[in-house]
């Protein structure tokens, strides 16, 4: 939790407002997880050193992939914002103009 300190006006005391980077860190290190959990996954199957174990994996992996996936769609750490009626999700980075004809 990152605490800063900020003032409103000259003669009013310093409040605290907390900014918290927990959702940040926990889509962070649901991703790194999972991905890890999967190589692991793939170079058990492609080396076959512990057999008896790549089915439990295999069955564990959906929900850990699903978990994963929810755990990105749930995080709120940045705002976007709402599309109009006749407006469509696009990259942020670009403007419509750059984007040219695909």
């Amino acid at each position: 939790m990152i605490v800063k300190f900020l003032a409103f006006k000259r003669n009013q005391n310093l409040k605290p407002v907390v900014n918290c980077k927990k959702t940040v860190m926990k889509s962070t290190i649901a991703v790194i997880c999972v991905t890890i959990y999967l190589m692991v996954f793939s170079f058990l199957c492609a080396t076959e050193i512990a057999v008896s174990v790549i089915p439990y994996l295999f069955v564990l992996s959906p929900f850990l992939v699903i978990t994963m996936v929810l755990t990105i769609l749930k995080d709120t750490a940045r705002s976007y914002p709402e599309l109009g009626a006749d407006e469509e999700w696009g990259y942020a980075d670009k403007a419509k103009d750059q984007l040219g004809i695909l």
